[in-house]
């Protein structure tokens, strides 16, 4: 409705006191401007609709917890936890691993499992590749920022420049690079090219199956130098590799020996500025439900 008042008060204006000629010149003019307008409608009802946690950052929400993203820009929600705290805040939790109660083989799932994701967000969680290819694709660059504690309550934090999932029919191939942080503690970039696997979908480069043999999803190679998917055994075990497993920081009982009780992956756009405000400000919505659905 609003359109057609603009249509035909450019008419009018174009139209009264002029000729048939001039009346269609007027009208060419008056169907440019209401294509103009509806580009623009559109721009500002996307930029409505939080895609990520750093578009609701923007849009001044500033206190970490669990929201609702829409990661494709569709009516169909999901949610997520938003840190709203760390480096600026505007994070989205891909991946939260700790003690809460669940079983050892929690994140020892299916191919549509990990697609479709998991678990509860706020507490342990998959986002679910799905999600994880929609957020990284189209030209939303991403970077990595993965932070592992001990059991001594010590941090490790590693960040990646650049981080990008491929679709399911590319078996959800990793892009990621551009490692920052301590000097020979980079456990990830080996993964750098990748496919995404499951005990029940074997993408990996080795002769065996190593998302079976190290009991966790994801994109081993031959196998792996991180494992952060794998068995939640909360401190040093006896097995080896199958525990939440960063190769590169071993602690006294020797590599692939130690599993990370926390472990939190999230991802944030690159370039992000926080508080930059957006106009309107996005459609917000904090969700006190748990579990993840299915893209």
């Amino acid at each position: 409705m609003i359109l057609r008042i603009v249509v035909l008060s450019t008419v009018l204006s174009f139209g009264l006191s002029v000729d048939s000629g001039s009346l269609l010149l007027a009208l060419a003019k008056a169907q440019q401007h209401v294509r103009e307008l509806s580009t623009i409608v559109a721009n500002i009802r996307e930029n409505a609709i939080p895609r990520d946690c750093s578009d609701l950052q923007r849009a001044g929400q500033n206190t970490s917890g669990v929201y609702t993203i829409f990661v494709s820009g569709g009516t169909t929600g999901r949610p997520v936890y938003c840190d709203m705290n760390t480096e600026g805040g505007g994070w989205t939790v891909i991946q939260n691993r700790g003690q809460f109660g669940n079983n050892v083989f929690y994140f020892y799932r299916n191919w549509t499992e990990y697609a479709r994701g998991f678990g509860e967000p706020g507490k342990e969680y998959w986002i679910g590749n799905n999600a994880l290819h929609a957020l990284t694709s189209e030209g939303r660059n991403q970077t990595l920022r993965i932070e592992l504690r001990n059991r001594t309550g010590e941090t490790f934090v590693a960040h990646y420049s650049a981080f990008k999932v491929a679709s399911e029919s590319n078996f959800y191939k990793l892009n990621v690079s551009g490692y920052s942080g301590p000097a020979g503690s980079d456990s990830f970039s080996y993964a750098d090219g990748a496919n995404f696997s499951t005990f029940d979908q074997d993408h990996d480069s080795y002769g065996d199956n190593c998302a079976e043999k190290f009991r966790g999803g994801w994109w081993y190679t031959s196998c792996h130098h991180s494992n952060l998917n794998g068995l939640n055994l909360n401190g040093h075990h006896p097995s080896y590799a199958d525990g939440i497993d960063w190769s590169q920081l071993y602690e006294v009982t020797g590599r692939h020996h130690y599993s990370y009780p926390e472990v939190q992956m999230k991802i944030r756009k690159v370039g992000f500025s926080p508080g930059e405000p957006l106009l309107p400000d996005p459609i917000v919505e904090r969700s006190e439900t748990v579990g993840v659905s299915e893209l």
